[in-house]
């Protein structure tokens, strides 16, 4: 990540080679700016076998821009599907390409990480503090339990299409008492107050943990969301980087198989 400030106003730029959208392989690019009492970003993904954006999401709080002719206030998330762009939006193409990147843009490769947790490795150790009581939760004290993490955060768009599979899956299992659904929020801007807030609007069901940074680099935690399923064992079941349509038909299913259904 490039972060650069000019004038009052401060600009990062990032760049990761691979992102999961809609069970899309894809390039990911991050534009953002903010200043003292607004923040914005703006989100392009490019399919990774087309070079064809697939959608561009804008996120953006305080304030407000113009937009043409319309003033938007930026107090909202905004998905741009791709077929909906009628504007010329900026060239993609000379980002394609690693030997033409700007210079000193860190990218950071997610296939590594990939091969670093993978299904039947053990699950990394934890102990976290539940938002609402603050007591440590472990994932020891859980062993015997099916475990359902939902890697999130309190500013992410795809979080929460992700909180809402997790909340339908806490209703189907609810009667499990061998299920145990978790949401992590590790992100360290994420302080306990704006978790409780956000899970409180969302109505957001099962355990919640904050301040869950120490699991970022062991679980190869490198954006939001990630979703992962341990069994009973303690061994990793399932894991996926990034939100897919199909994301609940895939943890049902991961879900069904520990319990031996």
């Amino acid at each position: 990540m490039i972060e650069y400030a000019e004038s009052k106003e401060k600009k990062s730029f990032y760049f990761s080679r691979d992102t999961l959208l809609d069970s899309k392989k894809c390039f990911f690019f991050r534009i953002s700016q903010s200043t003292k009492s607004t923040f914005w970003y703006q989100s392009v993904f490019i399919d990774q076998r087309t070079f064809l954006p697939v959608s561009i999401i804008q996120n953006s709080t305080g304030g407000s821009i113009m937009i043409g002719d319309k003033k938007v206030s930026l107090n909202q998330f905004t998905r741009i599907k791709y077929s909906k762009v009628k504007e010329t939006i900026p060239k993609f193409d000379y980002l394609m390409s690693d030997k033409s990147l700007p210079k000193d843009v860190e990218i950071t490769d997610h296939r590594i990480v990939v091969d670093q947790i993978k299904k039947g490795d053990p699950a990394p150790s934890w102990k976290h503090p539940d938002v609402l009581t603050d007591k440590l939760i472990s994932l020891d004290s859980l062993k015997g339990k099916i475990v359902v993490l939902d890697f999130t955060s309190t500013w992410c768009f795809h979080c929460v299409e992700g909180s809402l599979v997790i909340k339908e899956l806490y209703k189907k299992y609810n009667n499990h008492k061998d299920v145990v659904f978790i949401n992590v929020f590790s992100c360290s801007t994420d302080t306990r107050e704006k978790v409780q807030r956000y899970i409180k609007m969302r109505d957001i069901d099962g355990l919640t943990v904050y301040y869950a940074t120490s699991s970022e680099k062991p679980y190869g935690i490198l954006g939001y969301p990630n979703f992962c399923v341990i069994d009973r064992q303690g061994t990793i079941a399932f894991f996926q980087r990034g939100y897919s349509t199909n994301l609940q038909e895939l943890l049902s299913r991961e879900i069904d198989q520990c319990l031996g259904k």
